[in-house]
């Protein structure tokens, strides 16, 4: 069993990543607003299509896009 095979015991912990998950469906019902509201002309399917293509091009947590990484505010 790995680490990503163990449920999340600590409440503490499967609030803030059942709090994650929900920040991330709203920001794709939110890009999914903008592509739509931007391009009316656009089908479902091609909606979808740009929300995948958004997926792809986003930046993975904590990868260098420029500058210093730094920790949060309060965990240095």
């Amino acid at each position: 069993m790995t680490l990503y095979d163990r449920p999340i015991r600590d409440p503490k912990v499967f609030e803030r990543a059942r709090t994650t998950f929900e920040l991330l469906e709203l920001a794709e019902k939110i890009m999914r607003q903008n592509i739509r509201r931007r391009h009316p002309e656009l089908s479902e399917e091609e909606v979808e299509e740009r929300v995948v293509d958004w997926y792809r091009r986003r930046p993975a947590p904590f990868e260098r896009v420029g500058g210093r990484i730094r920790a949060p505010a309060g965990r240095e």
